[in-house]
């Protein structure tokens, strides 16, 4: 068994291994004084031992902690398992064979989500479960990849937008040579030229 088929089989996310039940579960397991401490859910669920103990607490004249065996053996464990079952059907505690088949085997999060699920049952209340995350739509990030991608257009990139219309040109901000002015016959020139041509004089003289 697989961690897709816990997950299918629980409803949620198999949590990883050595992750401890909710907190309101741990409270009410320490409340009930047992013998042995919950230090590694997985291991210490799996053989049945520590629930049995747990449905002490409730139905003691059903449960003889006498007749379970604190042991790791196959043999223990469905011996202790096959008990349990028995005061559960007899008791009206309904804990699904999945939960069970998936603790005794060591399967990841079956251990806590049958601690979670017995500790529902046995005080009537009901855990508080994080609702799953919404997924960002396809479109949604791709546009959220774009805009943290995109660079800030510059002064001049903009101002050339916003000086273009259709069928015109943008406005140039580039500086040109002076233009030759003519008034009559008289015709002036730049004045980078007019020094060029006084020097040319000066050196032919």
């Amino acid at each position: 068994m697989g961690a897709s088929d816990t997950e299918e089989m629980f409803g949620y996310k198999a949590p990883p291994a050595g992750v401890m039940p909710n907190r309101e579960v741990l409270k009410w397991i320490q409340s009930l004084d047992l013998s042995i401490s919950l230090k590694n859910v997985r291991r210490d669920a799996a053989n049945g031992f520590i629930v049995a103990e747990m449905l002490s607490r409730y139905f003691p004249a059903d449960v003889q902690m006498h007749s379970f065996a604190n042991g790791q053996s196959t043999k223990c464990k469905s011996d202790n398992w096959a008990q349990i079952r028995r005061v559960c059907t007899k008791k009206d505690v309904v804990l699904a064979d999945e939960l069970v088949q998936g603790t005794l085997q060591g399967v990841p999060g079956a251990s806590v989500a049958l601690l979670e699920s017995l500790y529902e049952k046995m005080t009537h209340k009901t855990l508080e479960k994080a609702p799953a995350p919404v997924a960002a739509t396809d479109a949604t990030a791709q546009r959220q990849t774009r805009a943290s991608l995109a660079f800030p257009a510059t002064d001049a990139a903009e101002d050339a937008s916003n000086n273009s219309a259709p069928g015109l040109k943008p406005i140039s901000t580039a500086l040109h040579g002076a233009p030759v002015v003519e008034f009559g016959s008289i015709k002036t020139i730049p004045i980078e030229d007019a020094i060029g041509l006084r020097q040319k004089l000066a050196a032919a003289r």
